[in-house]
């Protein structure tokens, strides 16, 4: 089966999930596409997976523009959706918000991978704004009384693998 895992990446966790993603795949010819150098064409593929980053409570423009030039062309049931964001929290919202509704009805999956979030990646106001999200998110309940355990957001490789299973069946339905 010919699968195509198009992506955007900003600060290379969503190309590291891609990579992981098409290692899942092994023995299926899948092709990746980095969506800032190219918006490649569904046509032929047997499987569409289309994913990008949060920033700012967006799906990178990138991902959305790909969306919105190509979801039309999305097979139904054969395409799937997926996001890399660090408020693990709000990636419900964030998959129902910023994936059309046209699109989502015709999905076999969406789902969130986890996110990283990685300082030395990025420059100047997006740097301080990481370690601005970093320390909230690692805030220690001091304020409250309260002793939190926080831990900074990671790759979810068993969220990764649940996509794979999902592309996987799509393939056995025929």
């Amino acid at each position: 089966m010919k699968i195509l895992i198009a992506y955007s990446s900003a600060t290379g966790t969503v190309a590291e999930c891609a990579e992981i993603l098409k290692n899942m795949l092994s023995g299926h010819e899948v092709t990746t596409a980095d969506l800032v150098r190219e918006l490649p064409s569904p046509e032929g593929y047997d499987f569409v997976a289309v994913g990008g980053h949060i920033r700012k409570n967006k799906l990178d423009k990138n991902c959305a523009d790909y969306l919105e030039k190509k979801g039309a062309e999305l097979p139904e049931g054969k395409w799937g959706g997926f996001i890399c964001c660090g408020y693990l929290d709000s990636a419900d919202e964030y998959l129902r918000d910023e994936f059309p509704a046209s699109l989502r009805e015709k999905a076999a999956i969406l789902t969130c991978f986890g996110g990283e979030l990685k300082p030395k990646s990025v420059k100047g106001l997006e740097r301080m704004r990481v370690k601005i999200m970093m320390n909230y998110i690692m805030d220690d309940g001091n304020r409250d009384g309260e002793t939190l355990h926080r831990s900074l957001p990671e790759i979810h490789i068993d969220d990764i693998s649940r996509f794979a299973t999902a592309i996987k069946e799509t393939f056995e339905k025929n």
